[in-house]
C-alpha cells in the first residue's frame, strides 16, 4: 500500500504503518524539530525516504496519484475537554484541512 503521512510528528505512526506494509510517499509536518527528526530517521533507514511538505493547508493532494491511504495524528488540543476548547477558533485546528 502507498500512503501519505499528515501531521507526521517524529514518525512514530509511520513506523507502525510500515509494519503493516504501507510505504510512505510523502510526509506533512510543520514543526522544524520534527522535520529534522524525520530527515534523520530517513537517513538512518528507519523511515521511508520521501519529501516533507511543511503545511497541511497547502498540501497538493491532487498530486498524489495512486495513494491508497492518508493517515496521521491530527492535533486534538482545539477540541479536547482537557484544554481551552477553542475549536474552530484555535489556530491548531486542522480538521477542516483534512477534507
Amino acid at each position: 500500500m502507498k500512503g501519505v503521512s499528515i501531521c507526521s510528528g517524529v514518525g512514530a505512526f509511520d513506523l507502525a504503518m510500515q509494519s503493516l506494509g504501507v510505504t510512505t510517499h510523502a510526509y506533512c509536518e510543520i514543526d522544524p524539530y520534527c522535520q529534522a527528526v524525520l530527515v534523520a530517521r530517513m537517513r538512518d533507514g528507519w523511515l521511508d525516504s520521501a519529501p516533507i511538505w511543511p503545511d497541511l493547508h497547502t498540501l497538493p493532494a491532487g498530486d498524489f496519484q495512486g495513494i491508497d491511504i492518508v493517515y496521521g495524528g491530527i492535533p486534538c488540543q482545539p477540541h479536547s475537554t482537557a484544554g481551552r476548547r477553542g475549536g474552530a477558533w484555535d489556530d491548531r485546528d486542522l480538521w477542516p484541512a483534512t477534507r
